[in-house]
């Protein structure tokens, strides 16, 4: 009697244990891009539907994502590019792989395309206040530049013709005759084009000719 009543709290306890949840679900799904908006997938998110799709732009570096599981003694796994930088003009698989507290598993995956860099280096307007008579052409990559002899710097007003782009302008304080001011654009893609300045001061001998 006495060895029964030792052993019967051992029985009772594997009696009371629930068995393993097989619930390998995502309940919902959050994902992020590196400026905070929202990814949209196709189609919308269900725990049942297990290939999804999203478009982002080409700024859009990285994205995070966030699972939510139906039962909290499950555990996701999100593959590890999810945390690289998204190849631009490519699809960029990642996958989410859920395991119940029973061992079982489910797969999630999420194409996530990247549109294409863009490639324009081009300025879409230009002015100098400086130069009256200036003319901007985006196809001219080398204009003279008149000014008045006392002017140290230029007032440049400048467009990007892609707001991806990004400007430079070197050389553009301290002027002299001959100086030269660079204004370098460098497309998203990493492509680049030059305008380049060259500085004519008016001088008094020319006034007075």
């Amino acid at each position: 009697d006495h060895r029964d009543l030792h052993s019967f709290p051992t029985r009772r306890s594997s009696d009371l244990e629930a068995p393993k949840s097989n619930n390998a679900n995502i309940k919902s799904l959050t994902i992020k891009t590196n400026d905070d908006s929202d990814v949209v997938l196709s189609p919308v998110f269900n725990s049942g539907v297990y290939d999804y799709e999203a478009t982002v732009a080409s700024n859009v570096k990285t994205v995070s994502i966030t699972p939510i599981l139906e039962d909290a003694k499950a555990n996701a796994v999100i593959s590890n590019n999810a945390n690289e930088e998204l190849k631009a003009g490519e699809d960029n698989k990642i996958t989410i792989t859920v395991t119940a507290e029973d061992g079982s598993k489910k797969a999630y995956n999420i194409i996530i395309k990247r549109e294409a860099l863009t490639s324009d280096a081009t300025l879409k307007s230009l002015e100098i206040e400086e130069a009256e008579k200036f003319e901007f052409d985006k196809e001219k990559f080398t204009y003279n530049v008149k000014i008045d002899k006392n002017i140290k710097s230029l007032t440049i007003i400048y467009e990007l013709a892609d707001e991806n782009s990004t400007i430079n302008i070197e050389g553009n304080s301290e002027l002299k005759n001959g100086s030269i001011v660079k204004l370098i654009v460098t497309a998203q893609d990493g492509t680049k084009k030059v305008y380049t300045l060259n500085i004519i001061k008016e001088t008094n001998k020319k006034k007075s000719a």
